[in-house]
C-alpha cells in the first residue's frame, strides 16, 4: 500500500496550486520583472515573502531576518525552497491597504 503524502516536514503543501497561477523555481524560469512578489503555496505572505530587487529578491516579513538588506539577495532558483531546503511552488502575492495576498488569477504584476 503507497501512502500519499501532501505535505512536506515544514508544513507547506507540496502540491501544485489549481486555483492560482505558481512557479517552480527550481523548475521553472523567472517570468520576469512585471512579477515582483512571491510567497511559497500555503505560506502567509505577511509572515514571510520575497520582494523582487534590482539584482536578485529579498525576504521580507514579520517571521523574518530584519538584517536582510546585509544579507545577499536570494536567487530566483532559491525563492521556493523551504525551511528544510526543499524546493516548493511560489505564487504571487501583492499589497493592497498594507496587508498582502495572494494575486488572484488574472492578475498580472
Amino acid at each position: 500500500m503507497s501512502v500519499v503524502i501532501s505535505k512536506c516536514e515544514c508544513f507547506l503543501p507540496l502540491d501544485i496550486p489549481g486555483d492560482v497561477k505558481s512557479w517552480r523555481p527550481d523548475r521553472e524560469t523567472d517570468p520576469g520583472p512585471t512579477f515582483r512578489a512571491f510567497a511559497r503555496h500555503g505560506e502567509d505572505p505577511n509572515q514571510r515573502r520575497v520582494v523582487r530587487v534590482h539584482d536578485g529578491f529579498n525576504e521580507e516579513g514579520y517571521e523574518v531576518n530584519y538584517y536582510e538588506n546585509i544579507t545577499e539577495p536570494m536567487r530566483w532558483w532559491q525563492i521556493g525552497k523551504c525551511v528544510l531546503g526543499r524546493a516548493h511552488s511560489v505564487v504571487e502575492v501583492l499589497c493592497e491597504y498594507g496587508t498582502w495576498r495572494v494575486a488572484p488569477p488574472d492578475y498580472c504584476g
